[in-house]
């Protein structure tokens, strides 16, 4: 009777199998579901770019979605399933969290589309409907993200019966507008500020004053002495040639650089008369653009000495992905799968540009990124950090990037490596790798030896648990294992059996070696699965040198740059 009743043991590996959260992801791998769909959009809406061009584009299974709810029209199945996910949380027991959601992202994560389209779900259900007027001003923080609401409104649920929260909120933040914000994003396409302000509930100078509403509508100037802004650029836009006189008209008439360039073309004389009215940001991006108009050096080194100054980077505040990006737009990776010379950002004669100024830019863009990192904390103790470089890794970030999301991965993979106490340093596909590094060395250059470092022996596949079986086989005695990837990882050797997997291999690991290793993997894509899920398991979506703190603040470290707690629904609910 014992051998009858007698159940046999279960693996490790059966038994992660066999949660009732475990799934399959989209390389045929061991995932794990999140079952709360604000956990979903939690882990996921850091790195959601919508209708953005990814390696793994299966069907979704419309069936099982609410796409009833909303038109689906040209959405790729992460919009789809961001949109189903934001429509259950408003049916939940706590509706308030999509919009709280949309605000952190917005906010914190600096994200633009994905919180607007969270918006134009909230406000099209009942539930959500009595928080948007008041979260319409929050997540609008920029003049033209007015419209972009609109917009998405529209495309989802069409131009008619927009609900009166939205219009109140929209009319509250238009009433804000500067005229000089107005004049920036009055562009013609449609929804313009004419079309919402025809729709929206209008009174005695609101929300916009009479001369402001007449120029909107009309492009009258009834009053330039109320609208000096508007006045000074009617007569800027009526010139054709470039003139000395242009720059001071232009700065009585708030224009940017963009309008110049555009009405004046992109000439040396222009660029270099707007270099000086430029931005951070903006002289960051057009870098490619200064090389082809080929500008003077002494432009150049003004350039440079901007971008790389330690306080002017600082006050930028720029995540150092977008230094990576401005160097990949400079050089662009050699290895990707998705290098095409006809893809907008790439198609550059490069051979015309001038050597000694393209090496002055790359010099600038690399000291600007080792100066963006410097106020990230340090990670204490011993750090395995891994970067997944398999094939699906090499898609864009966006259609319009030359950055991929393998150089995301390998950027943060050199900052952590720059900011940790003792790191082991590893990429993985086929094989996990292990580049020999130098603190003393630039991120962009410890970047590069991680991308092509026996990059032949690495190979294409995904196999994260190979890192954890080199720390078992190694006897790594880690306090933590960082995973940026995609979070497709799968088994690629079957004919061994098959059945590995990181979640398997983690549990082994904290058996027989440190049963306190905390391991963080970061999605860089929002596939929308997990690679392991225990209490020392920490999921985030999306890609920052912030992952640093959050790394801190999860494991209850001491963080030496005063940083926010790490982002969960209790904290989102309280602050947002």
């Amino acid at each position: 009777m014992s051998k009858l009743n007698m159940n046999k043991t279960k693996t490790i590996d059966e038994s992660v199998r066999s949660r009732i959260d475990a799934t399959i992801n989209k390389a045929g791998g061991l995932a794990f579901e999140f079952e709360d769909p604000a956990e979903y959009l939690l882990a996921t809406v850091g790195s959601a770019m919508f209708v953005e061009p990814r390696y793994y584009a299966d069907e979704v299974d419309l069936e099982s979605l609410k796409k009833g709810e909303f038109n689906h029209k040209d959405l790729d199945e992460q919009a789809i399933k961001i949109i189903d996910a934001c429509i259950l949380v408003a049916e939940g027991e706590n509706p308030r969290d999509l919009l709280a959601l949309a605000h952190w992202a917005r906010t914190e994560l600096h994200m633009r589309t994905t919180p607007q389209i969270m918006l134009a779900v909230a406000a099209k259900h009942v539930n959500t409907k009595p928080f948007v007027r008041k979260y319409v001003p929050l997540i609008a923080q920029r003049a033209d993200e007015v419209k972009q609401i609109v917009g998405a409104y529209e495309h989802l649920f069409g131009w008619k019966k927009f609900p009166a929260s939205l219009k109140k909120g929209i009319a509250d933040r238009m009433s804000t507008m500067s005229e000089y914000e107005l004049l920036k994003y009055n562009t013609k396409g449609h929804p313009s500020f004419a079309d919402i302000l025809r729709f929206c509930d209008r009174r005695h100078n609101y929300p916009l004053s009479k001369p402001l509403r007449e120029y909107i509508l009309r492009g009258e100037v009834i009053d330039p002495e109320a609208t000096p802004i508007i006045a000074a650029r009617k007569r800027l836009t009526s010139l054709s040639e470039w003139n000395d006189d242009v720059p001071f008209l232009a700065k009585q008439a708030g224009a940017t650089w963009e309008v110049l360039v555009s009405q004046f073309g992109s000439k040396q004389e222009v660029w270099e008369a707007v270099i000086p009215l430029m931005g951070y940001m903006a002289l960051l991006r057009n870098i490619a653009n200064f090389l082809d108009a080929d500008i003077s050096m002494e432009k150049v080194r003004f350039v440079v000495d901007r971008i790389s100054d330690p306080e002017n980077v600082a006050k930028s505040k720029q995540l150092p992905f977008r230094f990576m990006s401005a160097y990949r737009m400079l050089h662009p990776d050699p290895m990707t799968f998705y290098r095409t010379r006809d893809r907008r950002n790439v198609a550059r004669n490069r051979d015309a540009w001038n050597r000694a100024k393209l090496q002055a830019f790359t010099e600038g863009i690399e000291a600007a990124m080792d100066a963006s990192i410097v106020n990230v904390p340090v990670l204490p103790g011993v750090t395995v950090v891994a970067a997944d470089n398999s094939g699906s890794m090499q898609a864009p970030i966006s259609e319009k990037s030359v950055m991929t999301v393998r150089d995301a991965a390998n950027a943060l993979c050199a900052i952590v490596h720059k900011r940790c106490e003792e790191s082991y340093v590893c990429s993985f596909g086929d094989n996990a790798i292990w580049p020999p590094l130098t603190k003393r060395n630039s991120v962009l250059t410890n970047m590069e030896k991680i991308a092509t470092h026996e990059a032949r022996l690495r190979g294409h596949s995904t196999n994260a648990w190979k890192v954890i079986e080199y720390m078992i086989d190694h006897n790594i005695i880690a306090d933590r294992v960082i995973v940026l990837s995609d979070m497709q990882c799968y088994d690629s050797t079957g004919w061994r059996g098959g059945g590995n997997s990181a979640a398997a291999l983690l549990v082994k690991y904290r058996r027989n070696i440190k049963n306190d290793c905390y391991a963080h993997f970061f999605d860089l894509q929002g596939y929308g699965t997990a690679q392991s899920k225990t209490e020392y398991d920490n999921i985030v979506g999306g890609f920052s040198e912030k992952i640093l703190s959050q790394i801190l603040v999860f494991e209850n470290a001491e963080s030496s740059a005063g940083d926010k707690p790490l982002p969960t629904m209790e904290y989102i609910r309280e602050n947002f």
